[in-house]
């Protein structure tokens, strides 16, 4: 369990969180035909469920966060395997309010099991 915080980081803090996942190949990736499929010049990308939402307690927020990013490593789960093919990119984006978040030790497990990178806007 996160430990919670009853008040926001900065005044204006409004806690707004957006996650989006997106995954790239050169080629088609086996277990993710259910997903939206987008053909590009340079090969498939598949958009994964987005998600944003606003949360001003930290502790709510991260538990929040790390849900969300559990709910799409579940969705890519039928192709982990192909995830980690060298043509293929997973991409975990999170735009995160001024201050800090925190991941639980499992959701970096997960999202290694599907060799995510995560990229951080804050």
């Amino acid at each position: 369990m996160t430990p919670a915080r009853s008040v926001p980081l900065y005044d204006d803090d409004e806690g707004h969180v957006i996650l989006s996942v997106t995954v790239f190949g050169q080629d088609e990736v086996p277990g993710l035909d259910a997903l939206t499929e987008h053909r590009e010049a340079d090969g498939v990308r598949y958009d994964i469920e987005s998600s944003s939402f606003d949360e001003t307690d930290a502790g709510a927020r991260a538990d929040k966060l790390n849900d969300a990013i559990l709910e799409r490593v579940a969705l890519l789960g039928p192709a982990a395997e192909a995830l980690h093919r060298a043509d293929v990119w997973v991409r975990f984006f999170v735009t995160l309010p001024r201050g800090a978040e925190t991941l639980r030790a499992d959701t970096v497990r997960a999202l290694a099991d599907v060799n995510a990178t995560l990229w951080i806007d804050a």
